[in-house]
């Protein structure tokens, strides 16, 4: 079963999303996932709440995709699906740049499906080019000598079949640690419910059998160096990290896997804002260099990092300047993924940018909200007592990702020249 929610909704028994009514089950299984992961959401009476985290959670039968939202009013599932698609593009935290062997179009297709799809594109794109054999050592009973004798095994296994010789040799074959893991990805989406498992079944059976691998983390592809012959291999290793990394086994049903494809939204915000105004940061018209996160001690062992710090690039006259004026001419800029409507700011968020403004001796600096409303005017004012400008830029979100990085840049530029 596939329903669709919102960041920070909840879900509880009765609620019918997509044609489908949540049952006393589907949220028993969300809350046995709970109690293995609970970054995600919380436990409520008769239901499930969610956090500031969207994708995607499969568990026992029920496929749960969470997709961002800022304005509660509008329910385009469609335009708020495209959008996170394109931020993780935008910011690489998909994986996969673009899909190179396959057109994969976003309509209705949740985030796991997506992955499954592009791992499988890949997948059977390595297969068709031909796959890469690898030496590796092994140990077996030969008729010949070949390779190095295993002496006390050839004694203990031979003593009657004189003829035969136990040894270690070398062999060139496709059972060796890239396909053992394309294997082990195949084999954990054939065991998910969706559009892809018959797929994934069928390559499954195309692909040669490998020894299984008898535990995988991240150590296991911290370990994989890819060469000419190997490059190819890039984009399905980087998916299958992904999917076999985020599986949780279901240990009260059986063999089943559970599978969360989650993303921080103030994360997946930070850094868009960041590599919005990176990309611009070449351009002539673009005056400052683009830093994330610089850090700074300010109490023993505790730190303050800003979101993101844009400095003046240098100039024939700033060069002659000293460090002190240079530096009051920094612009703090501080993400937040919150809806205000009304411009009202949290004391926390604006005593934070404060502070970052006061330690980095910045003379500007802003939170930067997602806005619904593209009409909305930003806000610029000075803190008391201080001649220090500060204020709100807020943002209104576009599908068109290409777009939308443009306006961040431009309306930065915007509220920094106000």
């Amino acid at each position: 079963m596939n329903i669709t929610t919102y960041e920070h909704q909840t879900l509880k028994i009765g609620h019918t999303l997509n044609g489908h009514t949540i049952t006393a089950d589907h949220i028993e299984a969300l809350q046995r996932f709970h109690a293995r992961e609970p970054r995600y959401f919380s436990p409520i009476y008769r239901g499930v709440k969610f956090n500031q985290h969207v994708g995607v959670i499969h568990t026992a039968g029920i496929t749960v995709e969470i997709l961002p939202k800022i304005d509660r009013h509008t329910d385009d599932e469609q335009n708020w699906r495209d959008l996170l698609f394109g931020m993780l593009k935008a910011i690489g935290d998909l994986k996969v740049h673009a899909p190179t062997r396959a057109k994969v179009k976003t309509k209705k297709t949740d985030l796991l499906d997506l992955y499954f799809h592009w791992f499988l594109a890949e997948t059977d794109y390595l297969f068709r080019r031909g796959l890469v054999k690898k030496y590796r050592q092994t140990q077996s009973q030969q008729k010949a000598l070949k390779g190095r004798l295993d002496f006390p095994n050839h004694i203990r296994k031979n003593t009657v079949h004189k003829e035969r010789f136990h040894v270690h040799h070398t062999v060139y074959d496709q059972n060796h640690r890239l396909h053992q893991i394309l294997n082990a990805t195949l084999d954990a989406i054939a065991r998910t419910a969706g559009h892809s498992q018959q797929q994934a079944k069928a390559l499954r059976q195309d692909m040669p059998d490998t020894a299984p691998l008898p535990r995988i983390d991240a150590t296991t592809f911290d370990k994989i160096t890819l060469n000419r012959k190997t490059k190819p291999y890039e984009q399905a290793l980087g998916i299958a990290r992904l999917i076999l990394l985020s599986l949780h086994p279901d240990l009260s049903a059986g063999d089943t896997q559970s599978l969360a494809l989650m993303f921080d939204m103030n994360t997946l915000w930070e850094k868009f804002v960041y590599k919005s105004l990176k990309k611009q940061e070449t351009e002539e018209d673009f005056p400052y260099t683009v830093h994330a996160q610089q850090t700074k001690r300010f109490w023993e062992n505790s730190t303050l990092r800003p979101d993101i710090l844009l400095t003046p690039k240098a100039t024939p006259a700033s060069q002659t300047q000293n460090h002190e004026r240079a530096q009051s001419e920094n612009i703090i800029l501080d993400t937040k993924w919150k809806n205000i409507d009304y411009g009202r700011p949290s004391s926390r968020d604006l005593q934070q940018t404060f502070a970052y403004k006061h330690y980095f001796q910045a003379n500007q600096s802003a939170l930067v909200y997602p806005h619904h409303n593209s009409e909305s005017d930003d806000i610029k004012a000075v803190f008391h007592g201080q001649g220090k400008h500060g204020g709100l830029i807020r943002i209104a979100p576009s599908t068109d990702i290409l777009e939308w990085e443009h306006t961040i840049a431009q309306q930065v530029q915007d509220w920094i020249r106000a």
